[in-house]
């Protein structure tokens, strides 16, 4: 559907949500009334596609041009190399702006105005699009190690793993946190798909951008994070993270370096012009805070280290007081948001970037058979820790620390034990299971230095 027909059916109650409004306090920084472009989900389309043709010339065109041209495809790969935040709450409106310019500078080199980046939705196309296959294809890198055959694994990209990580109600846990913090966004799909499906170019960060899958991969993220909003949760209202700019760090259509951008300008996809077409329409009744704060003395810790070896588990005791048991049993499980919200999170601190990263961790509450098999849907299974990084060698303007934080909500998961007689809430046992990606046999240990739980509520 031609994006002009599309908006034509839509009721003037649905545009504050593809406008420009419902997050407030936001820049419009595209033009006037704009038309708003469709990003498509490129599983649907065919090699003939108008979409899939102009994104090949686009490539075909930014691969001609000289290296120091700011929209040549070696710059656009330089910049991710050089610039980009990862295992940080800028993780995802770095790449939103990065999505954005980049999608300009693709106008301009296809001739196409109505090109709009697509999607590549993994949960419904767990292969690499058969688009991005061919000798002769400009999509195509023969870098790749996934195959025209191969299939991501469900369990990480699957309809259950994103209702999971959709239905987090704090900001940090599902878009990554201050520094050195990993949401489960970040830490599960995209780290996976990267590193541990379609490696190559994509599996570090210096090339990641040379494959043009990459920009598929982040709209289907950027898609994500949108659909996050939709279901009523706000982004933080930190203004640390508000007025964050990125100065200098991209390039627009013709160019020229774009001066700056704040986080601001970019809380939603309306006021950059775009929409995603499976996207609802209707802004979500109420916006909720998912700033969540530590409740006092309530958390508990095992500051133990630990070290894994591939194929096996380290099981970590917890010994919670009075206090942390007593609450943990009067939270209430609840799915839909609520303003009296209280969450249980889970963090594994200080885990080191494996040397290499041919391994994936499990993280499970209560659980004496953890292994690779137990199914997502388990309530004793929490959540994934894939790694994508880089040799420090190869990223010269990143600062990435060695050891990072990662966070899972567990509220459900301690609630349904504790429904089925499975967890005292007192004294219970986090298992954290390291995995070598299929085909692959990494040697070397992992090391963590503690687990940690902690209530937290929204600030009233």
């Amino acid at each position: 559907m031609h994006r002009r027909n599309f908006l034509s059916s839509v009721s003037l109650s649905a545009l504050p949500f593809i406008g420009l409004d419902i997050f407030s306090k936001e820049k419009k920084i595209y033009s006037n009334n704009p038309p708003l472009f469709i990003r498509k989900d490129v599983g649907l389309l065919s090699k003939t596609d108008p979409v899939i043709v102009s994104y090949k010339k686009a490539v075909t065109e930014m691969k001609k041009l000289p290296a120091g041209d700011g929209r040549s495809w070696t710059k656009q790969a330089n910049i991710h190399k050089d610039l980009c935040p990862h295992h940080t709450w800028l993780f995802l409106p770095w790449h939103r702006c990065f999505l954005y310019y980049f999608e300009q500078i693709c106008r301009e080199m296809s001739g196409d105005p109505n090109f709009a980046l697509p999607y590549w939705n993994w949960a419904n196309t767990p292969k690499v699009p058969s688009t991005f296959w061919g000798a002769d294809n400009a999509l195509n890198d023969n870098t790749r190690v996934a195959t025209q055959a191969s299939v991501a694994d469900s369990k990480q990209i699957g309809a259950s793993t994103l209702d999971k990580i959709l239905s987090i109600k704090s900001f940090e846990s599902f878009a990554s946190g201050r520094s050195n913090s990993i949401g489960q966004l970040e830490g599960t799909p995209h780290n996976y798909i990267h590193a541990g499906f379609v490696r190559g170019h994509m599996a570090t960060l210096g090339t990641a951008g040379l494959d043009p899958l990459f920009w598929l991969h982040h709209t289907n993220l950027d898609r994500l994070w949108s659909v996050w909003n939709s279901r009523g949760n706000s982004n933080t209202s930190d203004s640390a993270w508000l007025r964050t700019e990125f100065k200098n760090n991209f390039f627009d259509k013709d160019g020229k370096p774009v001066p700056s951008i704040s986080v601001s300008d970019v809380l939603s996809t309306g006021s950059l012009g775009y929409v995603y077409e499976d996207m609802q329409i209707l802004a979500p009744p109420r916006l909720f805070k998912t700033d969540f704060m530590p409740a006092e003395n309530l958390s508990g810790a095992n500051a133990t280290p630990q070290t894994i070896k591939t194929n096996s588990f380290v099981s970590i005791p917890l010994t919670l007081n009075d206090a942390v048991a007593a609450k943990i049993n009067t939270i209430q499980p609840s799915i839909v948001n609520s303003e009296n919200d209280e969450i249980i999170k889970l963090y594994i601190d200080g885990l080191e970037i494996p040397g290499k990263r041919d391994i994936y961790l499990r993280v499970f509450i209560n659980c004496d058979y953890a292994d690779r098999f137990v199914p997502d849907t388990d309530p004793v299974s929490v959540g994934f820790i894939n790694f994508f990084e880089d040799a420090p060698v190869n990223m010269s303007g990143m600062k990435m620390a060695k050891k990072n934080s990662y966070s899972f909500e567990v509220t459900e998961n301690i609630k349904r034990l504790l429904a089925d007689d499975k967890l005292d809430p007192k004294n219970f046992n986090i298992q954290v299971l390291a995995v070598p990606y299929e085909n692959r046999r990494d040697s070397t240990p992992l090391k963590f230095d503690a687990v940690r739980i902690e209530i937290q509520n929204r600030p009233q």
